[in-house]
């Protein structure tokens, strides 16, 4: 019963994570637009939040099929889990002023990266 658990499990955070990519922009961007959030995005920025997942999963959805019958997609998945739920969670503590201070990158980069970890993770 617990490795049943433990193999679905990546599965169902894959596709959790997945629906939350490509929906978070809708949920987020007329948030950043109201002007007592903790980051305002131009138009601009806002346009580029939201249009990068269409962008960069050209690139990902080339690379994706080979990759994944060179390693399995099982295994593929259990690379890629880990580093979207990363990238999340990155997305999640990217206003915090001292991560953004080590790191040395502006939280409007550092949302934009996330977004493409995010997209490269889920396509491949």
């Amino acid at each position: 019963f617990i490795l049943k658990v433990m193999a679905a499990l990546p599965v169902c955070l894959m596709s959790t994570l997945l629906v939350f990519t490509w929906a978070l922009p809708a949920v987020v961007l007329p948030e950043l637009s109201l002007s007592n959030s903790t980051l305002v995005l131009t138009s601009q920025e806002a346009s580029w939040f939201a249009s990068m997942p269409f962008f960069v999963s050209i690139p990902g959805c080339l690379l994706g099929g080979p990759l994944s019958d060179r390693v399995g997609p099982r295994r593929l998945m259990l690379v890629l889990t880990p580093l979207l739920a990363g990238s999340t969670a990155l997305m999640g503590v990217s206003n915090w002023s001292g991560l953004r201070q080590v790191v040395g990158v502006s939280q409007v980069f550092l949302l934009l990266v996330t977004r493409v970890i995010q997209v490269h993770s889920k396509v491949v």
